[in-house]
């Protein structure tokens, strides 16, 4: 049941959200598909993050749990304490990377991406090392957030800009109806097997987006030398 709706989400979605601008400021309307080869990595980006960041919400305490044979209201507070700090985290990395890092985001995505892998991969071996795993996690989130956003507005033409934020919010509420979903269901399955599709994921973004970012440096070093 939880599959099919997040089949059913997933078209609604790719058919439903607008793939043009509105003619505004007597500029003629642009066409932008969500498949677009500038933004897709983005945007793919962006449904996994939102979906990884709701599955571990949804199933962490109760993993936290069920492993530790922790008590039902010492997971709660736990729980509520170390999302909030995630939070923080999440809040404290936007800021430096707004404020002082002049990053390219392709930079901000490989250490985003690699900091989510390494926090899922930790939570499967080693649950109780439960602290780190938030710590890495709202690292992960903040530079990854900041690293998409970025790097898909910078993709495409000023015309274009307003087509790609509705992207990039639609997958972030895409990714919080098909989280829950898939979270209870893969739990259901087995303790681990959330974390396991999470990681997948997210090394696979983390490869392609530092395969791009390394393909960028190449080019630009050698317009340079020409």
């Amino acid at each position: 049941m939880s599959g099919s709706m997040s089949t059913i989400v997933i078209v609604v979605f790719w058919t439903l959200v607008p793939s043009k601008q509105a003619e505004s400021n007597g500029q003629t309307e642009v066409a932008l598909s969500i498949a677009d080869r500038r933004i897709r990595l983005y945007v793919g980006v962006g449904l996994v993050l939102s979906s990884v960041m709701i599955i571990l919400q949804v199933t962490c305490g109760i993993s936290i749990q069920d492993q530790l044979s922790v008590s039902a209201r010492k997971v709660a507070q736990l729980v509520g304490i170390l999302l909030s700090v995630a939070g923080l985290i999440v809040v404290g990395v936007q800021l430096l990377v707004g404020r002082f890092l002049k990053w390219e985001p392709g930079r901000l995505l490989i250490i985003g991406l690699l900091s989510l892998c390494c926090a899922f991969s930790l939570f499967l071996a080693s649950p109780q090392m439960y602290v780190i795993v938030f710590l890495l996690c709202g690292i992960g989130i903040g530079f990854t957030l900041s690293g998409y956003i970025t790097a898909a507005s910078l993709a495409v033409s000023e015309r274009e800009q307003p087509a790609v934020a509705a992207y990039t919010a639609a997958v972030q509420g895409v990714g919080s109806f098909v989280g829950p979903l898939a979270g209870s269901l893969l739990y259901s399955l087995h303790v681990s097997i959330p974390y396991a599709v999470c990681a997948g994921p997210v090394a696979v973004f983390f490869v392609l987006a530092a395969a791009k970012a390394t393909k960028g440096a190449l080019q630009k070093a050698r317009e340079k030398t020409v």
